[in-house]
């Protein structure tokens, strides 16, 4: 989360960063801060509290949706939000203002994303706010 405000992805700080994970949060309570939410989509798939997320939005035209899963990036186009890949997203992260582009042909497999995104996920219920590499 750290990182999140850090970086300020998101731009102003004014925009939040709300992060949606599949199943319940574990016997840590997950950290909020002013600038990111974070929920769990409990007995529900993420994909599905995404997209009622997006149709709920007042102005689906301001949100941004992070997913590389090419399903939920229609639906969620198809009803006026953008979206970015989740290596775009991790460029902003590095580059804050998304300045700086990735390398071409510097690309995640799908192993890769879904390793960062396991050890993410275990940084949350762990409640590690150093922001240090693993």
């Amino acid at each position: 989360m750290r990182e999140i405000e850090r970086a300020s992805p998101h731009g102003s700080g004014r925009n939040r960063v709300t992060l949606i994970f599949d199943g319940r949060p574990g016997p840590v309570p997950a950290i909020q801060s002013a600038a990111v939410k974070v929920i769990f989509s409990m007995d529900r798939s993420a994909d599905d509290r995404i997209r009622e997320a997006v149709l709920a939005s007042k102005n689906a035209r301001q949100l941004i949706v992070v997913t590389d899963d090419r399903a939920l990036q229609y639906a969620v186009r198809a009803e006026g939000a953008q979206v970015l890949g989740v290596n775009e997203f991790l460029a902003r992260l590095r580059s804050p203002g998304g300045g700086k582009q990735p390398r071409a042909g510097k690309t995640l497999t799908q192993a890769e994303v879904e390793r960062i995104n396991k050890e993410l996920e275990e940084r949350w219920l762990k409640g590690d706010e150093s922001g240090g590499n693993a």
